[in-house]
């Protein structure tokens, strides 16, 4: 059970993470100079064939639809967005944009009257179905979006856009109870391969030291080492398809030499090759200049999303009030200069107007601070 959880967190996680971050999502970022452009990080963004096969691995802890959306008057699904839409899988932007169109024609406001008294339907049913249809154009006409729902489905794509029910254990318990007998038999299985990779591999390197220690032989003392490390290469090859698959360099490098230092290893201790320890280890040293250049990469692109914030400390103690005393030297004409300088040196005035809190400024105001 707790391996279950933990691993359904982490494939949680894997998905949460393929959504947008923006740097404007921090609590205490408050206010951003309006010359300087969001800056948008694209974060593990993951194909329809990638969701697809984590959700059929990973089905037991997607929600299920046994509650049931009931479909519409035609019989239509009001969770199948194509279907609301009127178009196919296949279609384009401009196909989904068309449809929209149409679609809100339809169910105009004008026209929500005259189909209430024809009898058809009341207006709380059109304004829901209105909102059905612009649900689905957001979604489909957003790619990230929509590779979510094309791989996971309506109640799986919200699943995971809602973090906290996606990494609430309470949760994926309630589903895993809910799901069905061969969805948690396959969850069982994966996880009992995985967990039986994982340790073999220890088990069989100690088993190996241990029969070379004794010197009474036996069948992984007289095996090879490139053979002990079996397991350990199912797990390489598993993450490499996975790195290679989401197209992320940085881990892609990092994991390559991790496996050429096994491989060196390997090698050396069958007797294959006659390197010193310092040419076997030239993949460490690669592997740790790596980390270390990802490190110095990202703590300096932080440094520099972090220079370009306006706080609200910021705007309060040293933006509000240059503002305001540059209007005030504008407007103070020949006898002004020196009252406006005391004011921009903080020595003299009663300086009311440079002290303006940013919550106190008028929306005018705050637009033209921005």
């Amino acid at each position: 059970l707790q391996c279950t959880v933990a691993i359904s967190s982490s494939i949680a996680f894997i998905l949460t993470s393929s959504r947008t971050v923006t740097g404007s999502s921090l609590h205490s970022l408050r206010a951003r100079c309006a010359a300087v452009p969001t800056h948008t990080y694209q974060i593990g963004i993951m194909r329809k064939w990638q969701l697809q096969a984590l959700a059929w691995t990973f089905s037991a802890f997607l929600p299920k639809d046994s509650d049931g959306d009931s479909d519409g008057d035609d019989g239509t699904p009001e969770d199948d967005y194509y279907a609301l839409l009127g178009i196919s899988r296949s279609a384009k932007a401009d196909d989904i944009r068309r449809a929209y169109k149409k679609k809100s024609l339809q169910l105009h406001p004008d026209k929500i009257a005259q189909r209430a008294a024809a009898g058809n339907k009341t207006q709380e049913e059109i304004r829901r179905d209105f909102q059905k249809v612009k649900e689905a154009y957001e979604t489909l006409s957003d790619p990230q979006k929509r590779e979510l729902y094309d791989g996971l489905g309506p109640l799986g794509m919200k699943f995971i856009n809602n973090p906290q029910s996606a990494m609430d254990p309470h949760t994926l318990l309630d589903n895993l109870s809910k799901s069905s007998f061969c969805d948690r038999t396959k969850l069982f299985g994966v996880v009992l391969t995985f967990t039986l990779l994982v340790l073999m591999q220890p088990i069989l390197i100690c088993s190996k030291i241990d029969q070379d220690l004794r010197g009474t032989g036996g069948v992984l003392a007289d095996s090879s080492w490139m053979a002990v490390l079996v397991p350990l290469w199912f797990l390489d090859v598993f993450f490499l398809i996975m790195f290679a698959a989401a197209r992320v360099v940085g881990p892609t490098i990092k994991l390559l030499c991790a496996i050429v230092l096994e491989v060196f290893l390997a090698l050396k201790w069958d007797g294959t090759v006659s390197w010193s320890y310092a040419v076997v280890l030239i993949p460490l040293y690669l592997l740790e200049v790596t980390r270390l250049g990802s490190c110095l990469y990202w703590v300096r692109k932080i440094n520099a999303d972090m220079l370009r914030m306006v706080t609200i400390d910021m705007l309060e103690e040293d933006i509000i009030p240059r503002h305001y005393s540059g209007r005030g030297d504008g407007d103070g004409g020949d006898g002004g200069d020196g009252e406006t300088k005391d004011e921009e040196t903080g020595d003299g005035g009663d300086g009311d107007s440079c002290t303006r809190l940013y919550a106190d400024l008028t929306e005018e105001e705050r637009d033209e601070i921005n």
